[in-house]
């Protein structure tokens, strides 16, 4: 057996510990496994600027293949998305997700991605979720590192991210082609041994 193959996904002793349920400036949020459902209401909801978000080809689907796109997503082992969902006691309403994807199991590191709603942003909802997820993900999955990608003018992303203790690895110049300009994109990753230094030993 070839000595770099690791064949363990990292997402089922995670997975265990969902849901959770946080308190963030009064509101009750639950972290939970995504399903398809959960994903078609959250983009049907929402708009979002689609060329902030990915410097990657942007595809436009028919309903049935976004659906097609949720499901492929959540039957890949090598991905785990989490729905954020707000309990305002008449009922739960999914505001965004976190998506970590891409792992790979040679130097155990994923790819996380992130969205909120544009009417819950700026309530502390993202920083908090992501600094619980990251002790989840570090103390129960075999990972080294998660990191993520964002556009040099998304000043809010990379903020959040610096907010949540992920450090700028890299630039990748001219990456990212939006409103007709070529920009940068930032690297950021953060490691388990951050994690364990900020919050003490798991």
């Amino acid at each position: 057996m070839n000595k770099f193959i690791n064949r363990e996904y990292p997402f089922e002793k995670i997975r265990t510990n969902f849901p959770i349920t946080l308190v963030i400036n009064k509101l009750k949020v639950i972290i939970k496994e995504a399903s398809v459902e959960d994903l078609e209401e959250l983009r049907i909801n929402n708009m979002w600027d689609r060329e902030m978000m990915t410097c990657r080809p942007i595809v436009e689907r028919t309903n049935d293949g976004y659906i097609k796109q949720f499901r492929d997503l959540l039957s890949n082992k090598n991905n785990f998305l989490l729905g954020i969902f707000l309990d305002n006691g008449d009922g739960i309403q999914v505001i965004g997700r976190l998506s970590f994807y891409d792992y790979n199991s040679r130097n155990q590191s994923v790819e996380m991605g992130y969205l909120l709603a544009p009417s819950w942003q700026g309530h502390g909802i993202m920083n908090t979720c992501i600094t619980k997820l990251l002790e989840i993900f570090f103390a129960y999955g075999s990972l080294n590192k998660i990191y993520a990608q964002t556009c040099e003018i998304n000043t809010r992303s990379c903020n959040l991210l610096e907010n949540c203790g992920f450090a700028l690895d890299a630039k990748l110049r001219k990456h990212h082609l939006y409103n007709g300009i070529f920009y940068d994109d930032y690297i950021y990753s953060i490691l388990k041994e951050d994690v364990i230094k900020k919050e003490g030993q798991f």
